[in-house]
This record gives structure tokens, sequence and C-alpha cells, in this order.
């Protein structure tokens, strides 16, 4: 089996040797957590090698961000009454690896975090408008539900100042609404009940035929062993143009054969089955409308089936399909895949194809707890997605609790800003096929 951003063995390990032990850490009250290189008069930090002789000292810095709307936005802006695009009460979310720190921008659009360490951050931001701001918009923006955006900021120290514009965003069409990945039920290592919902967020019928589904870029970490630098790996990782993917499925149908009406949601599930029997926690997908091609499954006649587009870049562990993880997740509309550009990286067994920007509908980042990283000594990447697809991730996974991650709701229609963290709340319980 072929290597990937993160060595082969910590794959292993994300299978088998993942403990129920990590607790689950909501995005935003993630410390720093590494104690040797954090300093209590918070100014400069110190690192002393064994022998005593290198010394290395890290100053922290603060780093500023203000949130503005964009030109394009203008005469929106103008009927919220926000003066000088200044973007007021927007959630900010700063990430450094696997660390998340957020709040929230003041009268002056401005929020600062201080004391931190220097590097790469993805900043992410949204501001929600209220039922009140939304009345005084023309019908032309009745779509329109919430600002969103995110960059990537270098801070160095002592500080740094930028600027993060915020995009009027709209429900957009089919979106991923629920993602229930691979839980542990104690010494219960069960794979095959996990399921992703999609949703129409749009005011037509949506026709699923067709549709591919897909897992992004999978160069996580370095893993310079094996030749794949980030340095390298960047370039996949965080194109702007597309998502190279590495296992790609098509949803049935030739056209019109799977109607999705507004409000509706379809299950998507790798077995079809009724889970409950192994665990009543685990949920009653018999009835989902599409499950996953696997060498060793029993198929469910009433569901449609999702087939492999090509050859995988992974090998099918269980002969079940994919099951959901801690990883980079997309819909997207139909295209012909052998009309598109490929590559084949260092250590993949076969190319693997760019699903283009313009065909990408829905994108979900969902990485696992940072104690998972933290655990096997793993290092991730400045980038894991183009900001333009996920300004940002969610590190909430953790095979060892029980839950589901389910999109925020507005009402009829749900939150689609670009950004998981902001996009997504964490629920104890699945709800496939229920959308609130």
């Amino acid at each position: 089996m072929r290597m990937l951003g993160i060595p082969r063995r910590v794959l292993l390990l994300a299978v088998v040797a993942c403990t129920p032990e990590a607790a689950l850490v909501p995005a935003g009250n993630i410390a720093e957590s590494d104690s040797s290189t954090t300093d209590t008069t918070g100014t400069d930090t110190t690192s002393t090698d064994t022998t005593g002789t290198d010394t290395t000292i890290v100053r922290r810095g603060t780093l500023t961000v203000t949130v503005l709307t964009t030109s394009a936005d203008a005469a929106l802006v103008a009927q919220l009454g926000w003066s000088g695009g200044i973007i007021a009460g927007a959630s900010v979310q700063a990430r450094l690896g696997a660390t998340v720190l957020t709040g929230t921008t003041d009268s002056a659009g401005t929020v600062s975090f201080p004391d931190i360490l220097p590097g790469t951050y993805q900043v992410s931001v949204l501001r929600v408008l209220t039922d009140a701001e939304r009345a005084l918009l023309a019908s032309e923006y009745a779509d329109v539900n919430a600002f969103g955006g995110g960059e990537t900021i270098i801070l160095t120290s002592p500080r740094t100042d930028a600027t993060v514009t915020a995009s009027a965003t709209g429900r957009g069409s089919l979106v991923i609404s629920e993602m229930f990945p691979t839980t542990w039920l104690g010494n219960q290592h069960y794979y095959f009940g996990t399921f992703v919902e999609l949703y129409n967020n749009a005011d037509t019928t949506i026709y699923l035929d067709g549709k591919l589904f897909g897992l992004g870029p999978y160069f996580f970490g370095p893993a310079e062993q094996y030749d794949l630098p980030c340095s390298l790996t960047q370039q996949w990782q965080a194109d702007p143009e597309g998502l190279w993917t590495p296992q790609l499925y098509r949803l049935p149908g030739t056209g019109t054969q799977y109607p999705l009406a507004p409000g509706e949601a379809a299950v998507l599930a790798t077995d079809a089955a009724d889970h409950s029997v192994v665990d009543p926690r685990w949920p009653d997908l018999s009835n989902a409308r599409f499950e996953f091609l696997g060498p060793a499954d029993v198929d469910n006649p009433a569901a449609g089936n999702i087939a492999l587009v090509g050859t995988s870049a992974f090998s099918d562990l269980f002969g079940h399909g994919p099951w959901f993880t801690g990883d980079i997740w997309f819909i997207a509309d139909a295209i012909d895949v052998a009309t598109l550009p490929t590559v084949q990286p260092p250590n993949y067994r076969v190319p693997i194809p760019r699903i283009p920007r313009t065909k990408i509908l829905d994108v979900v980042t969902f990485m696992n707890v940072p104690s998972f990283y933290e655990r096997y000594g793993l290092e991730l990447c400045p980038t894991l997605i183009h900001e333009v697809f996920d300004a940002g991730p969610a590190f909430w996974h953790d095979p060892g609790i029980f839950l589901s991650f389910r999109r925020r709701s507005l009402g009829t229609l749900l939150l689609r800003s670009r950004s998981t963290v902001n996009d997504f709340e964490v629920i104890e319980a699945p709800t496939p096929g229920r959308v609130p």
C-alpha cells in the first residue's frame, strides 16, 4: 500500500490504536499544550537541549485581525447600515496546527490574540445576520444569511496586523448536512454504520444523478522518510483551482431518477442496514437512499449503489466501501473524470484527478482532535485546504466518543459560510434523514 502525507505506521495506528481516553475539545477551547515552550511571563519562550549548550528563544507576538466587507457587497452593506464596511460581532478563529484560538470583533471590527506563538495561521471569520438585519434587505438579497471568509496570515513577533474580508454568503444548493464518523464503543471497533447526509438548501428540486462524492487532498503532515515534506505536498493540498482526490465515487442515475426536493435530505450510508443490532446507539440506516459498494457488502436492493470511480489510492481494508474518519470530504456536480488533469504524487500507486473548483458544491473538513496528533507526535502541514473551499477546519473527530457533526440551522435554511468549524455543531446522537 502506498504512503501518503502521513506514514503508513500512523495510518495503521489511527485504525487500531486510537483509544477512548482522548476527550473531545471543542475548537476555541484548545490551549497550547507544549509546556516545554511556554514562558510564564508571556514574553519569551526558551527551550534548552539535553547538553545544556543550545538555547533557543522563541518570541511570542500579538495577532490583530480587522474584519471588513468587500467592495462587491457595497450595496448590500448599505442596506444593513454598516458604516465603513466594518463587521462588528463577527466570530474569528485562528488556527496554528491543531491549536485553535477564538474571539469576537468589537465595534471597530477588530479582535486581538495576544501572547501567541509566531507561525502561519489560518484565520476564518463568520458573521450571521439577525432576523432584524435580514428584514432590511431587498428581495434580491433574500438568500443572504451570513458573511464569511478566511485568510492565511503569517504572525511575526512582536505584532502583526491583518485585514480579513468577509463576503456575503447565500444558502447555496446541495450541501453536506451531517456526517457521522467512525466511533468505537468500548472495545468494539465497528466501522460500517457511518454515513454522510446531503440536503437540498435551494428552492428548486436538485437531481442527485451522477453527483460526485469524494475524499479531499490527503497530505496532512510531513513524512520526510518517504520523501513527502510539506514543501512538496502543499502544492496539491492547498491548490485553489480544485480538489485533488485519491478516492472518488459517483451516485447512480441517468439524469432524473433521484430527485431531491427543497428541504429534503438523502443519506449516503457505508452500509444501508440496521446497525442498532450491534449497539442501540448506532443508527438504523436500512432506509438510506444510497449505500457505497464494496466487495464484502450485503447489498440492500432498496438503496441506490454508489460506485467507485476509477481506482482508489486507498485499499478497501474491510470491503464495505468508505467509512468516515478525520478527513476532507466534498460533493460535486457531475463531470467526465477522464477529461480532468491528473498527477501521481510520490508513493501513490495510481494517478489522482483534480475536481475543478467550478464543480465543487460543498466541502467539509473534520480533523481529529488535537490529542490524537499529540499522542502520535504528528505535526500538521501549514495549510490543510485552501480557504476558498474551507476557511475553518474543525478539529472535532474522536473515535473514542460517540458523536455526530450536523450543519447549523437558520430556520428553514442551513448555514453555509464555507467554514466547517463555523457551519457545524457537535451532537451526541446521529440524526440520519432528519434535518432541523
